[in-house]
Order: structure tokens, then sequence, then C-alpha cells
């Protein structure tokens, strides 16, 4: 915790979609002292490969590479890191590959409470 009693972990927020991701990010730094944000899935790849990610949320439908390619290329950074895909729309073979990378599905629209419960239970996860 920092002095102002925010948590240590460095987030990555990403979504197309830039009031979803001001909300989450401006969300998320209520907990964090550490949000950064990208607007695409090749923007959060490049993210990944310089800097460490603890949590993880992003959308699933991008142009370009979506969700399922961000969320590879973070455990194959760091298999330890905590992951929350949020989508509208999902098929369950997309929640199948997500579960079996230990990502957790968030769905849209999703409130302000949802986000922070599931950010909580994903971090205390042993």
């Amino acid at each position: 915790m920092t002095a102002d009693g925010l948590r240590q972990e460095q987030v990555l927020v990403v979504d197309d979609e830039p009031m979803v991701r001001d909300v989450v990010v401006r969300v998320l730094q209520t907990l964090f002292a550490n949000v950064a944000a990208a607007e695409d899935g090749e923007q959060a790849i490049a993210h990944l490969g310089k800097h460490p990610v603890d949590l993880l949320v992003t959308d699933l439908k991008m142009p370009g590479k979506d969700g399922i390619d961000v969320v590879r290329a973070a455990v194959a950074r760091d298999p330890r890191t905590r992951i929350i895909a949020v989508s509208g729309f999902i098929t369950g073979v997309d929640e199948q590959t997500l579960g079996s990378l230990g990502a957790e599905v968030l769905r849209k629209p999703f409130d302000v409470t949802a986000l922070l419960t599931l950010v909580e239970r994903v971090l205390d996860r042993p």
C-alpha cells in the first residue's frame, strides 16, 4: 500500500471505446496507484512487452488484435497475471479459451460495484 492507501499492483486497462476505458481507469485509480491504459490490442501487447502487469482488464471485441490476443500475450509474459475480460457479447468458445487462460469474465453493461467486487476477488485468489 502507498501512503495514501492505494494498492501497488500494476494495472493495464484495454478498451477501444474511450468512454468505457476512461471510466474503468478512473474507478481503478480509486484502488491502485499505477493504472495504465491502452486503446487497442496492439498498444496493449506493446505495453505488456515493456512493463510487468499484475492485473489486466481488457475488452474482448476490438479491431485488429482482440482481447484474446491480449490475454495470451499477458499469460505468455507472466502466467501469474490476474485477468478480467470484459465483453458485451462472448461466445462459449471465447469463454472456454479465457477460462483455460485463467481469466474471469465481466459482461457489459456492468456497474462499478460489480467491477470492484470482481477485481478484489481476482486479486485475493491464491
